[in-house]
């Protein structure tokens, strides 16, 4: 199945009004089924600060889901932002899994089996763009 890019940007302006509430409740779940993840990467991070940064994100990432290059170099850059919090190819199932339960929570019936594989299909794209950034040997040998 291809992305069906209309259908993503249709159902994620039913959650952009949930903004202030959708970052937190992101990053509740995920620190509350994967505790480790909190302690082993955001042990000083407040929901309530790290979940607009994530929704800016994501509200970016798809508002530009349709300009490849430009979605390319923010995901790359946003792995290469990420090497700090010692992120590696195998948390982003977590992510993604989070990502995946807090759009069900949000849209309610509305997160169709049609929607939630669009979502899960951006999300796998969005993850591998954003892995490469994160692996990438972007250190500069000048000093």
């Amino acid at each position: 199945m291809s992305l069906n890019l209309e259908l993503i940007q249709q159902t994620w302006e039913k959650v952009k009004p949930h903004g202030k509430e959708w970052g937190p409740r992101f990053y509740n779940n995920m620190w509350t089924k994967y505790p480790e993840v909190r302690t082993q990467f955001f042990p000083e991070s407040k929901p309530e600060i790290q979940g607009p940064r994530l929704f800016s994100s994501l509200n970016f990432m798809i508002k530009n889901a349709s300009d490849i290059e430009t979605l390319k170099q923010y995901c790359f850059n946003m792995g290469d932002r990420h090497k700090k919090y010692h992120c590696a190819r195998e948390h982003f199932k977590v992510v993604g899994e989070t990502f995946i339960t807090t759009m069900a929570q949000f849209l309610g019936d509305d997160f169709t089996p049609e929607i939630k594989e669009q979502f899960v299909l951006l999300y796998d794209v969005v993850a591998e763009m954003t892995i490469k950034g994160l692996e990438a040997d972007t250190s500069s040998s000048s000093n």
